[in-house]
Formats: C-alpha cells, sequence, structure tokens
C-alpha cells in the first residue's frame, strides 16, 4: 500500500494525508447537503410566494371581469366600463 511507504515524511505523513483527505470529504460532503436543503427550502418558500402573488393577480382580474359583466348587463356604456376597469373596449366586447 502507497500509504505506509517509508518515504519523505514517513507513514505519520502518509496517514495525516489520507485522514485530512477523508475529513475534507466528510466536510464537503455535509456542507453540499446542508446546501441543498438550504436551497430547497429557499426554493420552496420563493416558490410559495410567487403563486401566492399569481393567485391574487388572477382574483383580481376575475373581480374585474366579473363587475365589468354586471356593469355591462345593467347598460352602463362600454366607455364607462372600461374608464372605471382599465379594460379596453376590445376586452369588454369579448366579455
Amino acid at each position: 500500500m502507497d500509504a505506509f511507504k517509508l518515504t519523505g515524511g514517513g507513514i505519520k505523513m502518509d496517514i495525516l494525508d489520507i485522514v485530512t483527505k477523508q475529513a475534507v470529504k466528510r466536510a464537503t460532503t455535509v456542507a453540499l447537503k446542508k446546501g441543498k436543503e438550504e436551497g430547497l427550502k429557499k426554493g420552496k418558500a420563493e416558490g410559495l410566494k410567487e403563486g401566492l402573488k399569481e393567485g391574487k393577480e388572477d382574483g383580481l382580474r376575475e373581480g374585474v371581469l366579473t363587475v365589468a359583466r354586471e356593469m355591462k348587463l345593467a347598460g352602463v356604456s362600454l366607455d364607462e366600463i372600461a374608464r372605471f376597469t382599465k379594460l379596453t373596449i376590445a376586452e369588454l366586447e369579448g366579455i
């Protein structure tokens, strides 16, 4: 075995080198695992935040469309509906 050759620093240096490499490997494995866990946690939090934002936007849009439909059914002009809802005339004609 190369680790036990009596060259240079001798057996003590070879064993120290092996132990050091093993310690670095273990530390790297632990750090990678921790980094992966933190990355997943952060990704989930960001995904939830983005999902909530999109859901809120979709809900607001649906609310505006509902009000616009009701206004249209009540006989309010498309120009007035567009003014209050910020929808385009083309969008209002399509609902």
